[in-house]
């Protein structure tokens, strides 16, 4: 049987184990000695002492070994708890407290292989907000943390408990929605929330706005196509002027037409422009 300290239940479990094995031990080494020590010359004598020094020892394993017991138990839980916090601090965004993006990659990537297996569809959800260089260049880099702040509490609520959603790094934010039919709905929330409220910075108010790329799975698609076909879309919703949403479907349109018109679509970036992959 394996005891996992990992709750106070497991505590005490553990702590009872210990304290049985202890109680088993002294009892076998009274047994010993109490045979050696206790001459077999006066039988009324043996069998009392034999009792006694049996009551004993169990009395002193229970009293010495359940402080013992418990004090490496709890010793083992704060371990335990360390070590947890340890990996949530290694995995989460510090400033909106969200999933990092070495976290959200992970979970998505779960996510999606569940959905193949499942038969089902899901859609990622790629967000970025919109002018935040602005943001930063009027409000200073503590406005635009409070606009991050703002817009992570805004996504968390909106798309409930079921969805992933982390920071993608930046100004980013990526969200897997496991319902692809309701991903839509869920996005546009989103725009409609941020439209209707602003960031509390310094008795200022900082208005946040965002474009939001949507990709959904096909059964076959890995993580990192997914992510880019809806970095893709993201563009799309960028290069149409912003605040609005962009399903990867809509991309194919308009790649159709910047053929049709001899233009070529730039990948986004916020350093440089690269040509969008046909």
């Amino acid at each position: 049987m394996r005891l996992v300290v990992t709750t106070e239940g497991g505590v005490y479990k553990l702590t009872a184990a210990i304290v049985a094995c202890a109680i088993i031990v002294c009892l076998f080494i009274a047994h010993i000695f109490l045979r050696l020590a206790i001459p077999a010359d006066f039988p009324e004598s043996r069998e009392f002492l034999t009792k006694m020094g049996y009551f004993l020892s169990l009395l002193g394993s229970i009293l010495v070994g359940t402080p013992f017991a418990l004090m490496v138990s709890k010793s083992l839980l704060k371990a335990h708890q360390l070590q947890q916090d340890i990996i949530a601090m290694a995995q989460t965004d510090h400033l909106t407290g969200l999933p990092n993006r070495v976290a959200v990659l992970k979970n998505i990537e779960q996510a999606v292989a569940d959905s193949v297996v499942a038969g089902s569809e899901g859609t990622v959800l790629f967000v970025d907000l919109d002018h935040f260089k602005r943001i930063n260049d009027t409000y200073g880099h503590a406005g635009g943390d409070a606009a991050l702040r703002h817009a992570a509490d805004i996504m968390r609520r909106t798309i409930g408990p079921d969805a992933i959603l982390g920071r993608f790094g930046g100004e980013e934010f990526v969200c897997f929605i496991e319902d692809a039919e309701r991903a839509p709905a869920i996005a546009a929330a989103i725009i409609v929330a941020l439209r209707e409220s602003s960031a509390a910075y310094g008795g200022l108010q900082i208005p946040v706005k965002a474009s939001i790329g949507l990709a959904n799975t096909d059964g076959m698609l890995k993580t990192t196509h997914l992510l880019s076909r809806a970095d893709e879309a993201l563009y799309i919703a960028k290069y149409s002027g912003r605040d609005c949403i962009v399903s990867y479907d809509e991309v194919m349109l308009h790649r159709l037409g910047a053929k049709l018109t001899g233009t070529s679509l730039q990948r986004r970036s916020s350093d440089r422009a690269e040509p969008l992959a046909a």
